[in-house]
């Protein structure tokens, strides 16, 4: 699996998986958008992310994953807490998963001009 760098969004081949930025503290930050219908595991009560984007992320030198669920709704993880508590998913259909289990995440609600940025 090969991700690859496009100005501000990481891309594997032609399908964009998120989005990078810097937070107001200078951490390299991931940005992956979600919906609880369709990507919350309810038997780990959490959220996944590709163990090769993790490797990817990690050798890149990211500080935190931000999954943002709606307009405001964003759950905010250092890559370490995805190591040390996240739970390898193995499914037929997808690439291997880690699974981190939302009371893990500090959850934060966007300000409306946050959103419009």
């Amino acid at each position: 699996m090969s991700f690859t760098l496009k100005g501000p969004q990481i891309w594997l081949g032609d399908r964009r998986v998120g989005k990078i930025t810097t937070s107001m503290e200078g951490k390299k930050v991931f940005i992956s958008y979600r919906d609880r219908q369709h990507h919350f595991f309810r038997k780990y009560s959490g959220f996944g992310i590709a163990e090769a984007l993790l490797d990817f992320l990690e050798d890149n030198q990211f500080n935190e994953i931000h999954i943002r669920i709606g307009k405001r709704e964003t759950l905010i993880s250092n890559l370490t807490e995805w190591r040390e508590h996240g739970r390898p998913y193995k499914h037929q259909n997808f690439e291997a998963q880690i699974i981190l289990p939302e009371k893990h995440m500090t959850k934060k609600m966007l300000s409306l001009s946050e959103v419009m940025e």
